[in-house]
């Protein structure tokens, strides 16, 4: 497949119909400026993605390894939304070589609404088909001075409820619970209120023997006993 003249021009005209200059200047200033969009909401993108992927299909693992880049490297965010959603829809999580692509995908064009939206479709369940590799990257990740490696560290578990591998997740915060970064402190405490709803015991007694921020503490106790 020639990915520009096969997919992403396509793709790039179908956007460029729906282009709302109004919409686009107000999710801009959502992001605090620094990306552009064509203005298109949710709801109405994922309707003109799955019209797209129906009518060109899903690409192959070859093609899709050279387009997610390209397609990450486009101006309008909606790109970067296209790219996720399509790498989860060809469950680009279930190749052991993924995770190189995928950390970048955190590591560049970063914010919270790629980079979450990464962790809980592509970082979760590469872990869960991959464990064995789980340990090793989430204590490189913690580790990184850039801060949405370890946010996503600390946060890809939140769904796995049951299959949280609780030391780990204790562990990872207690290396971080000392952060200044807003993102890492909201991280930490999304992720102790996410595990807190099948193991809320747990949750409440490591907040209480750790040193955190309130803003970690406040998150993490919210729905525990009166917390609000």
């Amino acid at each position: 497949m020639e990915i520009f003249e096969g997919y992403i021009y396509p793709l790039a005209e179908r956007y460029q119909k729906q282009r709302n200059t109004t919409y686009a200047q107000a999710m801009s200033q959502y992001m605090r400026n620094q990306f552009d969009f064509f203005g298109i909401k949710h709801p109405q993108r994922r309707i003109l993605d799955r019209q797209f992927v129906r009518e060109y299909g899903l690409p192959e693992k070859a093609d899709l390894e050279r387009m997610l880049p390209e397609l990450w490297q486009q101006t309008e965010r909606e790109f970067q939304y296209f790219a996720i959603d399509l790498a989860v829809s060809c469950n680009y999580y279930r190749q052991e070589s993924s995770l190189k692509l995928i950390e970048k995908m955190i590591v560049q064009r970063s914010w919270w609404d790629t980079v979450d939206a990464v962790s809980s479709g592509l970082v979760a369940p590469y872990f869960r088909y991959f464990p064995e590799k789980m340990h090793d990257i989430a204590y490189q990740w913690i580790a990184s001075e850039n801060i949405w490696l370890p946010r996503v560290a600390i946060t890809f578990q939140r769904k796995y409820k049951k299959l949280t591998d609780q030391k780990l997740l204790f562990d990872l915060i207690r290396l971080r619970t000392d952060s200044k970064e807003f993102f890492i402190q909201k991280g930490i405490g999304w992720a102790l209120r996410e595990y807190a709803y099948t193991n809320p015991e747990a949750v409440q007694d490591f907040v209480s023997t750790q040193s955190m921020s309130n803003l970690s503490k406040r998150e993490a106790l919210k729905h525990i006993g009166g917390n609000n």
